[in-house]
């Protein structure tokens, strides 16, 4: 194990409850539109880690959008992670990264 994948890191501290509840909304929203490909579906928000919500956070909020290098460092965490549900929303993050961008003329 790496130094910085201790047990404080974020890669094995739970999300905090309301990420975990804000995921669950998306997914139960998702299904009931019909709009499974956005990946929800293969999302369990209890198997997120602090990792996936601070990424979340700054994808969806758009304050200070990841560089290339850090979404590529998450992604590369993400699949070595094994982790169906990490996997879904990573790729949700990295469409809604792209939309981010579009609409702050990143593109």
């Amino acid at each position: 194990m790496h130094a910085i994948e201790s047990e404080q890191s974020p890669f094995h501290i739970p999300p905090t409850p309301k990420f975990v509840e804000e995921i669950a909304a998306r997914k139960t929203t998702e299904a009931r539109e019909g709009k499974t490909v956005l990946l929800f579906s293969d999302i369990n928000p209890s198997e997120l880690v602090a990792d996936d919500e601070m990424m979340f956070e700054r994808v969806m909020r758009g304050e200070q959008l990841p560089s290339d290098q850090e979404f590529s460092e998450y992604r590369k965490r993400v699949i070595e992670s094994g982790n169906k549900s990490r996997k879904g929303l990573c790729a949700y993050l990295a469409n809604m990264l792209m939309v981010q961008r579009y609409r702050k003329k990143e593109l």
